[in-house]
């Protein structure tokens, strides 16, 4: 009975020993696990965060007018197609700004040519104004010498009626 308490003991020392190991080794994996898991957050967030933030800060210089600068597109993940889509909407309204500037560039001209046309239409309508007032005052200085005249045909016909009636006599 002795050996056997004695082996008992023995087992549960042994028992013991291997539970302390297998505590200490579980923890040990358990505080790797916490670091792995610490270091994978960190590298995930700053692959996140970064181009997340040259996002914002591209977004940001578009709002701001600044087209100049190139868009750094790199990647095949979310981050790298939200900074693809920003590089196609700043060179899409590169493009449609340099075709609003030349659309006001031909309207400008365009207004000009109409100023040109409108002032050479003023001044030629001014022109021929002059004249129809020169030749309206003509035609009434032509109207007054032909009821002169058509005065002085009558008095001439009456007169020469009288002599023609006093020689009959």
């Amino acid at each position: 009975i002795v050996s056997q308490q004695q082996e008992a003991n023995l087992a549960a020392q042994e028992a013991a020993a291997t539970y302390e190991s297998a505590r200490v080794l579980v923890m040990m994996l358990a505080g790797m696990a916490i670091v792995s898991a610490i270091l994978i957050a960190v590298l995930t967030t700053r692959s996140i965060v970064g181009p997340l933030s040259n996002a914002v800060a591209t977004a940001r210089r578009i709002a701001q007018h600044d087209l100049t600068r190139v868009v750094e597109a790199k990647g095949d993940d979310e981050t790298g197609e939200l900074l693809h889509a920003l590089s196609e909407m700043q060179g899409n309204l590169t493009q449609l700004l340099r075709s609003v500037r030349d659309s006001a560039e031909h309207v400008a001209q365009a207004s000009a040519q109409l100023n040109d046309a409108a002032s050479h239409a003023s001044s030629s309508t001014a022109g021929q104004m002059e004249r129809l007032v020169t030749s309206g005052a003509s035609m009434q200085q032509m109207a007054v010498v032909i009821n002169a005249v058509a005065d002085s045909a009558n008095r001439v016909a009456t007169a020469a009626f009288e002599a023609s009636s006093h020689a009959r006599e």
